[in-house]
């Protein structure tokens, strides 16, 4: 793996994930655990796991299976 968010962020299976359209580095991804969290991938070469969420979108009952950016709207 290049990098592992799963078992540091989401407290369930990560279900989808994706790119921002406007930003490169930027990723979302959404879980089992009804959590879509966002997160930033460092320039260049990656020397630690990523350890925390830029942001956390919290309160659906159930889980989330897919998560897409606005692609008109940064």
């Amino acid at each position: 793996k290049v990098w592992d968010v799963d078992h540091l962020t989401h407290k369930g299976p990560i279900q989808d994930c994706d790119f921002s359209p406007f930003h490169d580095n930027i990723i979302a991804t959404c879980s089992t655990d009804g959590t879509i969290k966002s997160f930033v991938i460092p320039d260049g070469t990656m020397e630690a796991p990523i350890k925390e969420c830029d942001f956390d979108l919290i309160g659906h009952q159930k889980k989330v299976s897919v998560f897409k950016w606005n692609p008109t709207v940064e």
